[in-house]
């Protein structure tokens, strides 16, 4: 175990930070005023007489107690990252995790991957190559919905195996249901894993998830677009300084602004993506015993950078259009290859519950400008590899991916009888309407 530790320390020293909600009011404003005010200022220095000059100074005198107030509340959302800063929780360190028969579930959410741009008639398009492999040994979905359309609600819903509502009040996060219910009264879908002495971590983007899941997991990551800058007043600072440059009005730029923002995000978007990978393998090839593990893979996720090659030419604007989306679904199916090779090296994956989906469907795709239904928003890919599984099973009846605990606890507790796949997902108590928002 203290090897594995190690081994993850040396990955974490890539130092992200994560700010959950990064794009804020206190933010932007914050920073404006401080443009808008400085300006004033310097004309009320250089203009020596004047009613300008008296009006620019009351300005700056009456506005002057809200620069702080905005300031402070953009800079005071500092990273999230692994329990209380700290790699994995002591627990980790005093549980006898070597117990069991190393059963293994590792369950891929890869963002905004669509269902309707990834099959034609039930049938996975030519970009899976490695995906059609996978497919004929796992358990197909053709009609999964995620828990809602958007990452803020739809991964707090799909790791509380809820329906309800994710939201914040008073600082503390929980659901909305004939009142608020805190987090911490309800349990997650490491829940069950954890006390049969499963080693837990999950891996991923925006979303706390150290702040969310607590002492369920022994090691948790959250990456955001504050890479590498800090959590420092400075740091900080900078971070936001680069975001601001998305919101300059349109004389100023509008080109170079989005070429020079584009290229800032794309280079993220690369690291991020290997971080999570990096610390994918890292668990697999050192984790010795039993894992439970959630990987949330920012692709097929904008910006448009990818194909199977690779990335493109990072210093470009890509339009949003479905061949670009396409490719990155390329990406997505060669990324899909490197995770089983990871699997098959490490010998892990014929003994491995591994679960494929997403936690919403491509956002452009249908369009939201236009009144489509909610199912087709969150109409999801999802496929699920049995232990040993060596054939291949449609589903068509409607299922949730927020029912997928009550799956993988059967399994956890002897109970899944694949010779009754088809009547056990016949099941419509799996199913439960999306969140619309």
């Amino acid at each position: 175990m203290a090897n594995v530790l190690q081994l993850l320390k040396s990955k974490m020293n890539i130092s992200f930070s994560s700010p959950w909600i990064h794009w804020t009011i206190w933010l932007y404003s914050g920073y404006f005023l401080w443009i808008l005010l400085g300006i004033f200022l310097i004309y009320a220095i250089f203009k020596n007489t004047g009613k300008i000059k008296a009006i620019c100074v009351a300005l700056c005198f009456i506005a002057s107690p809200i620069l702080p107030i905005f300031t402070l509340n953009a800079l005071r959302f500092t990273s999230i990252t692994s329990n209380s800063g700290s790699l994995p929780a002591v627990l980790s360190e005093i549980r006898n995790y070597d117990e069991g028969d190393k059963r293994n579930v590792y369950i891929f959410i890869f963002d905004e991957w669509s269902y309707q741009r990834s099959f034609n008639n039930q049938k996975l398009i030519t970009e899976f190559k490695n995906l059609k492999l996978f497919k004929e040994s796992a358990l197909v979905f053709h009609q999964a919905f995620s828990p809602s359309p958007n990452t803020l609600t739809s991964m707090p819903a799909f790791l509380f195996q809820t329906n309800l509502e994710f939201i914040a009040k008073r600082g503390v996060m929980g659901f909305k249901s004939e009142g608020f219910h805190p987090i911490n009264q309800k349990e997650n879908i490491f829940y069950h894993a954890r006390g049969l002495g499963f080693y837990t971590c999950i891996i991923g983007s925006y979303t706390p998830y150290g702040d969310l899941l607590g002492e369920s997991i022994d090691f948790s990551k959250s990456i955001s677009v504050a890479k590498r800058l800090g959590d420092s007043f400075l740091g900080v600072s900078k971070y936001h300084i680069i975001t601001t440059l998305l919101l300059l009005p349109e004389p100023f730029i509008p080109y170079e602004r989005r070429l020079i923002t584009d290229y800032f995000f794309n280079r993220f978007q690369i690291n991020r993506i290997n971080a999570t990978h990096e610390l994918f393998k890292t668990i697999v090839k050192n984790q010795t015993s039993s894992t439970f593990g959630v990987f949330h893979y920012m692709i097929p996720h904008f910006p448009y950078i990818f194909n199977r090659e690779g990335h493109k030419k990072l210093f470009h604007i890509y339009k949003l259009n479905s061949s670009n989306y396409y490719d990155n679904l390329a990406y997505l199916d060669r990324k899909i290859g490197e995770i089983i090779s990871v699997f098959k090296k490490a010998n892990k994956f014929e003994n491995s519950l591994i679960i494929m989906t997403s936690d919403h469907s491509w956002r452009h795709d249908p369009n939201y400008d236009k009144d489509n239904s909610l199912l087709e928003k969150c109409h999801v890919p999802l496929f699920i590899k049995m232990p040993y599984q060596n054939f291949s099973i449609e589903i068509n009846s409607k299922f949730t991916t927020s029912k997928l605990g009550t799956i993988i606890n059967k399994y956890l507790d002897g109970e899944f009888d694949p010779a009754k796949t088809r009547s056990i997902f016949c099941d419509e108590n799996l199913f439960i309407p999306p969140l619309p928002n």
